[in-house]
């Protein structure tokens, strides 16, 4: 594990939004820069594997806003990036 779970996983209405409310469990949290996914080493992409561990646990949306930095990274938006 590359670092700790969040306390829940994210489900609107049910949670504190986790960077919008001030009771969120990543409220002023530093998140590491984003890094570049190279689909031959794509053990380097930290967010990528964060992305996957947080998936792999239950965080769907936590894995997502990882995911996300990654695809903001390679341009990727609208219907083809989904």
């Amino acid at each position: 594990m590359t670092a700790p779970l969040p306390p829940y996983t994210y489900i609107p209405g049910h949670w504190p939004h986790p960077h919008n409310d001030p009771a969120g469990h990543s409220v002023n949290t530093d998140t590491p820069s984003p890094t570049n996914l190279d689909l031959t080493d794509w053990t380097d992409c930290g967010n990528y594997l964060r992305g996957i561990e947080l998936f792999n646990h239950g965080f769907y949306w936590e894995a997502h806003e990882a995911w996300e930095d990654v695809w903001r990274l390679n341009k990727r938006s609208g219907t083809p990036a989904q």
